[in-house]
């Protein structure tokens, strides 16, 4: 499981993500995959 914790050993591209907080309001809510 990634847990804020161990967020940089893993391999981010290709996962589903949503931007929970942000400090520019309109990202808030956005969902996509990442990629390279």
């Amino acid at each position: 499981m990634i847990t804020p914790q161990n967020l940089r050993i893993h391999e981010l591209i290709g996962l589903e993500v949503r931007v929970a907080r942000s400090l520019s309001v309109p990202y808030e809510g956005i969902e996509g995959r990442v990629v390279d």
